[in-house]
């Protein structure tokens, strides 16, 4: 696991990692950390667009913060950070693929934040915050808000059709899964990409190809 952080209270780490299949044994799941988790990394991630986006107004941050915050963010910070091996769970449970879904993963990931905020102080954890986030706020002036709706929007005017998403494997370990989609539009070649998971993979594709479109209609002004 990649926290960059050494825990001086080592029951705050079992805590956040514990899934609540374990809860009959020892009275401890990763529930109560995650709802102050969630608190903390909202607030967090509201300063930072305040302090990033200075000419944008309440409803531009908004849509902003919801991209940082929603569920496809933190599963991907999650499998970075290779949380999902260290999971506390039962054996029964370990066995079932289920309780390495995005959901339980991003569940720990706030449980977590919670957990280093408690042993350390708030400082810190917004430096944790700061390190795993700020490259998305980079990606957030790039990138269309909800690229399939924006992918979706442009094949419609032009063509009357919707994007084709294909699902052409799914790959890897249960606890880290990874999808490739390929997506096709008339006119343009088909593009492929990859993701943790299915949702993801269609979005970094539709991505792919927004920008494919958007080249070809600068090649072509000129």
């Amino acid at each position: 696991m990649i926290l960059d952080y050494t825990f001086k209270d080592r029951n705050l780490l079992v805590e956040a990692l514990a899934h609540p299949s374990i809860r009959n044994i020892k009275n401890v799941s990763y529930q109560r950390l995650e709802f102050l988790g969630d608190a903390i990394l909202n607030s967090i991630i509201a300063e930072m667009l305040f302090k990033y986006f200075i000419h944008d107004n309440e409803g531009s941050l908004s849509k902003k913060h919801v991209q940082l915050v929603c569920s496809d963010t933190l599963y991907e910070i999650a499998l970075e950070l290779q949380i999902a091996p260290f999971i506390i769970m039962e054996q029964h449970a370990r066995n079932n693929r289920n309780n390495y879904s995005q959901n339980v993963l991003e569940n720990v990931l706030e449980a977590l934040i919670a957990a280093i905020y408690l042993d350390s102080s708030f400082p810190r954890i917004k430096k944790f915050i700061h390190t795993h986030w700020s490259s998305r706020l980079y990606d957030l002036s790039l990138a269309p808000a909800d690229p399939k709706n924006t992918l979706q929007e442009i094949v419609q005017n032009e063509h009357k059709v919707l994007p084709k998403y294909i699902l052409l494997s799914q790959t890897g370990k249960d606890h880290k899964p990874v999808f490739t989609t390929q997506v096709e539009v008339p006119n343009q070649e088909p593009v492929i990409a990859s993701g943790p998971s299915k949702k993801i993979s269609d979005k970094n594709a539709a991505i792919l190809m927004i920008k494919q479109i958007q080249n070809e209609n600068e090649v072509n002004k000129d």
